[in-house]
């Protein structure tokens, strides 16, 4: 095979990734009818260069090197059937004339996606796409200042404690980078770090909304201790023994 054929099957590759979010290396290899040597070794370059990054036995995008809306779309794929339970089990938990928070989190999304059904509400959020669609639901929307972050089309940053100081919300919704017993709540960015420390401020009740990837896992920073969190909202794939250990320092575990 030539250099360029090579070539070919490499940009058909990050197009196929980032199309789905994620791929694995069998399905390319079936794709692309080459062998799954050979697909390994193209992924091997393909990180190396930025492009995708190597997880679960494939490929998913790497996030860190896309900008803004397709950042937030790439992300979204991650996971999406786990976070779509996730959003219908975290919207069921809403009710007519709550006011709630819901973060930039790609799973708080989908949370508002399925509250269009839910009338009376005001929900407070610093993420673009789910102000626009909170605002095709025709609820009552706050919108979060601060600087946009082009990684998670959010705003982040100090200046939303302006906004999130002469409010108060029932409920937040959280998603997070990791979330573990010791650590609770944790997040790799500190400008996302600092406004999610003034969400859990606000909030009487804090509901962690994270897919089962993310257990066990530290972030660079923590924004909420574990004590804070009444409820994890999360899917199948999470074992018993974690189950066992959130519930028996309280807290609710609902798996979607």
């Amino acid at each position: 095979m030539s250099d360029k054929d090579t070539e070919t099957r490499r940009a058909e590759v990050v197009n196929l990734v980032l199309k789905k979010g994620y791929v694995t290396v069998q399905d390319l290899s079936k794709e692309f009818d080459v062998s799954m040597v050979t697909i390994r070794a193209d992924l091997t370059v393909l990180e190396k260069a930025g492009m995708l990054q190597r997880r679960h036995g494939g490929a998913a995008v790497h996030t860190e090197n896309i900008p803004g809306e397709i950042a937030f779309q790439s992300r979204a794929r991650l996971e999406q059937d786990a976070k779509r339970r996730i959003g219908i089990a975290a919207a069921a938990l809403v009710k007519e004339g709550d006011t709630i928070l819901i973060d930039s989190s790609t799973t708080g999304y989908y949370v508002a996606h399925y509250m269009r059904n839910k009338g009376d509400l005001k929900v407070v959020t610093n993420g673009i796409n789910t102000a626009l669609e909170l605002m095709r639901n025709g609820q009552a929307t706050i919108m979060i200042g601060g600087m946009l972050s082009d990684k998670t089309y959010g705003t982040v940053g100090r200046l939303g404690r302006n906004t999130l100081s002469e409010i108060r919300v029932q409920k937040a919704f959280m998603g997070a980078r990791g979330i573990t017993v010791r650590d609770g709540l944790t997040d790799s960015n500190l400008l996302e770090v600092e406004l999610k420390q003034a969400m859990i401020e606000i909030a009487s009740e804090v509901i962690a909304i994270v897919d089962s990837t993310k257990f066990n896992i530290v972030g660079f920073s923590s924004f909420a201790p574990i004590t804070r969190v009444s409820t994890i909202v999360t899917d199948s794939a999470i074992s018993t023994e974690l189950v066992r250990a959130f519930e028996s320092i309280g807290i609710k575990v609902i798996i979607a």
